[in-house]
């Protein structure tokens, strides 16, 4: 191989080594991005759904509690946030918060009808209603 040839071989292994380099580089810039959008998204998510995650560990308490004589006022105040929530949330989860809502205006109603003791059914509908809205969460947050 002659001198010329050798350079040029040179060249080439240099200009391939330096263009390797630049789209590793660029590789891990993109590769940075990508993540910090994911964990803006994740924020986000947490941010959009926090709200309704709150008042339905707020209404599943108080159900578990004792009835008192304020837990019917406890219940309409927490009703109205979690209306709230439900106008706030995103669209993919405010149809499972509906559904608590009204599963929750029923419990409110027993209390007239059954003096001051909802039916164990009617909490029961409650919390399955609680746990398929936090599921319905949980997969707005994993999927978006």
């Amino acid at each position: 191989m002659s001198g010329r040839e050798m350079m040029a071989t040179l060249v080439v292994k240099v200009v391939v080594a330096a263009v390797a380099a630049l789209l590793a580089v660029w590789a891990r810039y993109r590769l940075q991005q990508r993540n910090d959008r994911r964990k803006e998204g994740q924020t986000e998510r947490q941010e959009d759904t926090q709200p309704a995650v709150d008042v339905l560990v707020e209404i599943e308490r108080t159900i578990d509690e004792p009835p008192t004589t304020s837990t019917p006022e406890i219940l309409a105040q927490l009703s109205r946030r979690l209306r709230q929530a439900e106008d706030d949330a995103p669209e993919e989860v405010q149809p499972s918060l509906a559904r608590v809502g009204g599963r929750l205006d029923s419990y409110r109603s027993t209390w007239a009808v059954h003096e001051g003791t909802p039916p164990l059914s009617a909490a029961e509908d409650l919390r399955t209603a609680i746990r398929r809205a936090r599921e319905a969460i949980r997969t707005y947050r994993r999927m978006h």
